[in-house]
């Protein structure tokens, strides 16, 4: 029969500040991932010390759901300033932001 079309999940946007200066302010999915958490979840995930492109992307992937998931247990509101310091270091110490400049 006929194929449901799936719903498509409104992008939620995500506010990081530190001492009232925006960090981040973007998509979820656009999120800047450290590079030395990329690799280390490559090795966890899949023993690649190299990651090709594929295994860069679903480890990012992992990644963003997990923060997914950390959002929607605290009932965030998208585009709501979270403080830096309020996010679970397993989830900071995912994110490449620079603490002396804005994105977005």
């Amino acid at each position: 029969m006929f194929k449901r079309k799936r719903e498509k999940k409104i992008e939620r946007v995500l506010c990081i500040c530190k001492n009232g200066c925006y960090l981040y302010h973007g998509s979820v999915l656009e999120l800047p991932i450290a590079d030395d958490q990329v690799i280390a979840g490559s090795i966890k995930f899949y023993d690649d010390p190299e990651p090709c492109m594929i295994h860069r992307s679903a480890v990012v992937s992992r990644y963003y759901m997990e923060i997914e998931a950390w959002l929607d247990d605290t009932g965030y509101e998208s585009g709501s300033p979270v403080e830096l310091d309020d996010i679970p270091e397993a989830i900071r110490v995912l994110l490449d932001l620079a603490e002396d400049q804005s994105h977005g």
